[in-house]
């Protein structure tokens, strides 16, 4: 069988075809063979009778459309049309035999015109299939009908003579049905036995890409918490090195590093202890934020701040240059905008496809002609620059300071 396969469908069973595509390509080979060799049996029996006349013509046709068909299945690489053309043959073979050939009587036929249609069914698909199933059946009814009747009128005294042919006919159909029922039967077991063993090799691969996955996670858990010590080994270096300087403007630089430092490690520390590494929650980290800065400014009793974000997780690239912006700007506000007791409002938004914030204070508020060459606004339009995002800066004197800055959508 498998060297037959080779020769007659070896180019049309692919690795790529579905399963189920494989075992109906094997099933139109095995359909044919199976109905030569019944067909060829038949002749031999036939020509050993003495009735021989009178289907040697039906059963020569029916095996010439067998090797039509394994002459298609070899040549013509779509299946879908050797199988039409099979159909075809032996569609026009039986109701041809029916209706022309009056010598016998055609009541096996039905188990051929029943072969037929299942063939046409699993091969040419639903449609194509009830098409030949409905014709069939409505010629087989015709003929039960109107035409039979004259037939056995006709043989008269030899209607005995036929009924040996008529239990041949039948035999062979029931002998093909049991061939190919078993044929498939067996391909759905093998069909099964390969689903099977390739659901056991992508469980496999699934478990070794989670257990691979898995490794990467903590991993890169590793990385941020490495990379979150080494900040805070930097900012203690720093904060060692700032006691040798007395001048407060100096301490305030190294406050303003420390600061900056501390932002970015906070986002490395919710990172390697998040479920997710790709996303942070937003909120609680603008919120630990606030509380540390106010902490280090001594201003947690007399500086009040109002936290407003409708977005609740935003991509981890994206928190390090957002955490320094609003760094910036509440170290500003508590270092130049409170003589005593102040507002801060913070609010992040998604606004007609970009992604907003508002940042505003009850302050002293500046000149912004006088404050250009500041560091800390030259920082926040550097990073507001590479998201892509525009800012919008309102403040005079003694009305304290608003800024907008919008961004493309960055919540994913």
């Amino acid at each position: 069988m498998k060297k037959l396969e080779h020769f007659f469908i070896g180019s049309k069973l692919s690795p790529t075809n579905s399963i189920y595509e494989n075992v109906r390509i094997k099933m139109n080979l095995y359909f044919s063979l199976v109905s030569l060799f019944g067909f060829l049996i038949a002749g031999l029996v036939i020509l050993l009778s003495e009735t021989a006349d009178a289907i040697i013509l039906p059963v020569s046709t029916s095996v010439l459309a067998c090797i039509v068909h394994l002459i298609c299945l070899k040549h013509i690489p779509s299946i879908r049309v050797s199988s039409f053309i099979f159909s075809t043959f032996i569609f026009v073979c039986i109701f041809s035999n029916i209706f022309l050939n009056n010598e016998i009587l055609h009541l096996g036929t039905l188990l051929w015109i029943i072969i037929l249609i299942l063939y046409s069914l699993y091969t040419l698909g639903k449609a194509i299939g009830m098409i030949f199933a409905a014709v069939s059946v409505i010629l087989y009814v015709f003929y039960l009908s109107f035409v039979l009747t004259s037939q056995i009128n006709t043989l008269g005294d030899q209607l005995l003579d036929t009924v040996p042919l008529i239990v041949l006919e039948i035999s062979i159909a029931f002998i093909t049905i049991l061939f190919t029922l078993n044929v498939y039967i067996t391909s759905i077991r093998s069909t099964q036995s390969e689903l099977i063993l390739k659901n056991n090799e992508l469980s496999q691969k699934n478990k070794e890409i989670t257990r691979q996955h898995e490794e990467k996670i903590v991993m890169l858990k590793e990385i941020h918490h490495r990379v979150k010590n080494n900040l805070q080994i930097i900012n203690s270096l720093i904060r060692l090195q700032s006691h040798k300087y007395k001048d407060n403007k100096f301490q305030m630089l190294f406050d303003d590093i420390q600061n900056r430092i501390f932002a970015m490690s906070a986002v490395h520390e919710r990172i390697y202890k998040s479920q997710d590494l790709s996303d942070i929650n937003i909120y609680n980290y603008f919120d630990e934020l606030f509380k540390d800065l106010l902490n280090q400014y001594g201003a947690t009793e007399r500086v009040d701040y109002t936290l407003n974000t409708e977005v609740e997780y935003v991509n981890a690239n994206y928190v390090i240059p957002i955490g320094l912006i609003l760094n910036e700007l509440i170290s500003n506000s508590l270092k130049y905008g409170f003589k005593d007791k102040g507002n801060i409002s913070f609010t992040y938004l998604l606004k007609g496809g970009c992604t907003v914030f508002d940042y505003r204070d009850d302050g002293k508020g500046f000149d912004v002609d006088k404050v250009s060459a500041n560091f800390g606004l030259e920082l926040i339009e550097l990073l507001v620059e590479q998201m892509e995002g525009e800012l919008k800066v309102i403040c005079a004197e003694g009305r304290g300071v608003h800024y907008t800055i919008s961004l493309p959508d960055i919540k994913d």
